[in-house]
């Protein structure tokens, strides 16, 4: 990924330096570079921004499809994930669950696998999401 597609995806995702910085667990002076192209974005984090990107596709695709939100999975998702890894696990497995059984759920999976597909994988499993770590 070179600057200008790395500018592109940050515009295009609505992120600025430091909220994508934040998602890719990596300090902003680090983005800055990328967005300048001092340096070169590495390949796990151009690929994590591509999978973001791919996110934001698939929602896109949804608001314009007037298929209906799920007000339960609505809820569901503004609410904090618990601390507690048990919990946490419990809160993300209910939500799972719904998925299986709910109609605007399925409706709206069902939608989005037809178009795209499945989700690409996200790179380098087991790196926090959202860590605040300032790592390259």
């Amino acid at each position: 990924m070179n600057a200008t597609e790395h500018r592109r995806a940050r515009t295009r995702l609505g992120q600025s330096e430091e909220q994508l910085a934040t998602n890719l667990g990596v300090a902003p002076d680090l983005v800055r570079t990328w967005g300048a192209g001092r340096t070169a974005v590495p390949r796990r984090y151009a690929q994590h921004i591509e999978w973001l990107l791919a996110g934001a596709e698939r929602e896109d695709a949804l608001l314009a499809s007037g298929l209906p939100d799920c007000q339960w999975m609505q809820a569901h998702l503004a609410q904090a994930l618990p601390d507690d890894p048990d919990q946490a696990l419990q809160h993300l497995e209910a939500g799972n669950q719904h998925v299986e059984t709910c109609q605007v759920c399925t409706a709206r999976e069902r939608f989005i696998a037809e178009r795209f597909g499945s989700m690409p994988p996200l790179p380098q499993p087991g790196i926090p999401l959202f860590s605040t770590a300032a790592s390259a």
